[in-house]
């Protein structure tokens, strides 16, 4: 039987999250992961996006009791902060908001977001890669809407995981503002020093002692061979046999550099698309920039002016 929340003990000796990265999607969480898995102090779970917080398990990968949830973290005793990156949190924030505070009244919340347009252009192309979506990017928008009507997973949710100012709102008033922070995709990667110095003090551990991968990771774009792109995702009995006398990070590391040697940049999106995407964001980007403090000028620029989308 799953025990309740309310029967948990704060004191309990199990490991638990002191954060959690609710997401978004393609704004930076695997790498934001990746990074503080490296550090000294910090544990991150594996897998990365357990899920648990969350009725609608978007992927298969996802955990479904307490103890199973508790397990991923048992090896954590001595680290300073304990987290989990779970990216459909952020989609699902009114079930999720309510369920953390009940399991981790503690806990901080780490929230990456991205200009919502190219979240979405570079969501789409990670579908692509990964050969599971064989409709042009103007056809998937056209298709969301019925997509979601039929319960398709939410990365097929293109433009819905992109408003994300709500579930902001939402966390804040649950945790308080002392325990949330927001963390713009573009300081992540354009001022990776201050914006990892920050993010360590929000957390509570050592501003330094930790490795920064030199270049971004899952990036999207389009495969030179689909084919070698789908195998990689397929399960089968030597996939399952390797996995299984396959150290994970070395599984990691070789999954990644075949992707990235078969991948080649996304083309820039239509100007009229982009257009018509920036004019539908257009209050979630206010609200963004009403959230952050600053001024997000550049996420309404127009095609000529943005780089194509490729992570």
């Amino acid at each position: 039987m799953v025990k309740r929340a309310a029967s948990l003990s704060h004191d309990d000796a199990a490991p638990r999250p002191t954060f959690i990265i609710p997401g978004a999607a393609k704004s930076g969480t695997t790498y934001l992961a990746r990074v503080l898995d490296a550090h000294p102090e910090v544990f991150m779970s594996y897998p990365k996006e357990p899920h648990f917080f969350v009725t609608e398990k978007p992927y298969g990968d996802t955990v479904r009791t307490w103890e199973d949830y508790l397990a991923l973290f048992r090896n954590a005793n001595g680290c300073r902060a304990i987290g989990e990156a779970s990216t459909a949190y952020i989609y699902h924030w009114e079930e999720t908001s309510r369920r953390i505070a009940e399991f981790l009244p503690h806990c901080r919340i780490l929230i990456l977001v991205r200009n919502p347009v190219d979240r979405a252009y570079s969501m789409y192309w990670q579908n692509v890669r990964d050969a599971r979506e064989p409709l042009s990017f103007e056809e998937a928008l056209a298709a969301e809407e019925r997509r979601v009507r039929h319960r398709w997973e939410v990365s097929y949710h293109y433009t819905g995981i992109g408003y994300v100012a709500d579930g902001i709102h939402r966390f804040t008033r649950v945790f308080g503002e002392d325990r949330v922070k927001v963390v713009l995709y573009d300081d992540l990667f354009d001022d990776v020093e201050s914006t990892l110095s920050g993010i360590m003090r929000f957390l509570g551990v050592s501003e330094t002692g930790y490795r920064v991968p030199r270049s971004r990771v899952n990036l999207s774009g389009q495969p030179r061979w689909t084919r070698l792109q789908a195998l990689m995702n397929e399960p089968g009995p030597v996939k399952r046999a390797l996995m299984g006398v396959t150290p994970r990070r070395l599984r990691r590391r070789v999954r990644e550099r075949i992707s990235a040697w078969n991948l080649r940049r996304a083309p820039r999106m239509a100007d009229d698309t982009r257009a018509q995407l920036v004019a539908r964001f257009d209050q979630e980007i206010a609200a963004i920039e009403e959230i952050s403090g600053r001024s997000l000028a550049s996420w309404k620029k127009t095609a000529a002016e943005q780089p194509a989308a490729g992570d």
